[in-house]
């Protein structure tokens, strides 16, 4: 049984990074406040600040920014797919409900994480 979840772990984990091959590269809108990455470099701000009056952590407007994933892109751009799938689940959260990329996302990008991420999700229980 070890086994059998190790290979689809390492499964998903290739289909994970070889699906955005098929993803287009976006130049980066300047205007936005998104933190262009490249694959290997997935850091967080932990610049977190705690009020004293409600009890709620507050966020650096660091944490807000959308995770864009160059993957293979030049310099200045991103890849979509790579962005939805690799940034993990809150990152990909953030990217499906964030207003101001809203006009990024195209319709073949988010067609094509659906249709890998839904059955390899639906495989994980076996």
């Amino acid at each position: 049984k070890i086994l059998e979840v190790c290979a689809y772990a390492a499964f998903c984990a290739a289909v994970f990074y070889c699906v955005p091959i098929f993803g287009s590269c976006i130049e980066e809108a300047h205007d936005t406040h998104a933190a262009v990455t490249s694959l290997s470099t997935h850091s967080s701000s932990t610049d977190d600040t705690t009020s004293s009056s409600t009890g709620h952590r507050l966020l650096s407007d660091a944490s807000h920014s959308l995770n864009l994933v160059r993957y293979t892109c030049p310099e200045g751009s991103y890849n979509e797919v790579a962005s939805l799938l690799l940034s993990g689940a809150e990152g990909a959260v953030k990217h499906l409900f964030a207003r101001e990329g809203a006009e990024t996302l195209h319709i073949g990008s988010l067609l094509l994480v659906l249709l890998t991420y839904f059955p390899l999700a639906g495989g994980m229980p076996g």
